[in-house]
């Protein structure tokens, strides 16, 4: 069975039937999978999840949970963290939670409440910004450093600190060009 690349992302039920090997070829036609079995694996796992909590649907799911950043995340990190393989973690899921936001007509409360998501380009302006040390920047808690140093930065300012997401991770992975 051919996938196009709009069903993998919103029909999740048709994934599921699609069966394995569809899928797989679907996601690295994409280039949505850059480890074709372990990423096979986790869509697989997410659409059943959907499909399972909410037909499918990730407005439902939201809305489920009344549209709160806050319970869409415990639900996601703490309640049901097996059903969400890679998505529950903290990167991922405050990212896809700042998708929704930004992305999608998802009337979502407490926005100002998703972390920033410290991968690695953020991690490393925030260390060149001074945010947090370098024994930090090492640590296996680094994104919760990078985290809890963003929050309180911005803390009594306008900003939120999904609003630095995009230029921090362009500017590292520009090299720290454009601000000398």
């Amino acid at each position: 069975m051919k996938i196009p690349k709009l069903v993998l992302f919103l029909y999740r039920a048709k994934v599921i039937i699609a069966g394995y090997e569809a899928v797989q070829k679907a996601l690295t036609k994409y280039r949505l999978a850059l480890q074709k079995n372990k990423q096979t694996d986790i869509w697989l796992k997410l659409c059943q999840t959907f499909t399972e909590l909410s037909d499918g649907s990730v407005i439902k799911f939201a809305n489920n949970l009344d549209n709160d950043v806050n319970k869409i995340r415990h639900f996601m990190q703490k309640d049901a963290k097996k059903k969400f393989p890679y998505l529950s973690g903290n990167k991922l899921c405050n990212y896809w939670l700042y998708v929704l936001s930004k992305y999608t007509a998802i009337p979502l409360k407490n926005t100002n409440n998703i972390y920033i998501a410290a991968d690695r380009h953020v991690i490393r302006a925030s260390y060149k910004l001074g945010l947090i040390t370098k024994e930090q920047m090492e640590s296996s808690k680094v994104q919760t450093y990078v985290i809890s140093a963003w929050a309180k930065e911005l803390q009594g300012t306008e900003f939120v600190p999904t609003d630095l997401q995009n230029p921090l991770w362009l500017w590292s992975r520009n090299d720290f060009k454009g601000l000398d």
